[in-house]
């Protein structure tokens, strides 16, 4: 707690809103891309410290994999997502960007996760996402996960998570 702002509050209030901001003006050509990239990591460096402090729950017994796309602001967005199912009790696998879909198969044959996360905020990356998901629901081999789509090109296209096939 830093003058009665506990670490959750800071991340979700700060934290990822400046992640957002800092995205917003690199898409509109405000910043470029070095600057972007140094202060995403500023902020991540920041997030590591305040997640450190998180409060957590008690184990849940429920799994979730995260993947996220390559861009370093997709990365901070991704740990986050990570770092909040975490303290929320969940065992979680962050993999990060650029896996390869049968690496991504692998791992969910290996773990048979409840819940599948794509963090992404590029249009860029949405075929690849939908694809994966078509995949997945095509050989179904772990029928009970659900698949959640979420960051800041979800966010901006409402509707769009649904309409690639994801659950949430």
């Amino acid at each position: 707690s830093a003058g009665g702002i506990d670490a959750y509050d800071l991340l979700t209030q700060l934290i990822w809103p400046t992640m957002e901001l800092l995205q917003a003006l690199y898409k509109d050509d405000r910043i470029t891309i070095t600057n972007l990239n140094l202060a995403t990591r500023l902020n991540r460096s920041l997030a590591d410290q305040l997640s450190g402090k998180l409060k957590r729950r008690d184990p849940n017994g429920r799994k979730a994999l995260i993947f996220c796309g390559n861009a370093e602001p997709e990365e901070l967005g991704g740990q986050l997502c990570a770092d909040f199912f975490e303290v929320d009790g969940w065992t979680v696998r962050f993999a990060g960007g650029g896996v390869p879909d049968d690496e991504v198969l692998r791992l969910i044959g290996d773990e048979r996760p409840e819940l599948l996360v794509m963090f992404g905020t590029l249009p860029t990356g949405v075929p690849a996402v939908r694809k994966l998901i078509d995949y997945l629901r095509e050989v179904n081999s772990c029928p009970n996960m659900q698949v959640m789509c979420c960051g800041g090109i979800y966010k901006r296209a409402e509707g769009l998570a649904e309409e690639i096939g994801a659950d949430l």
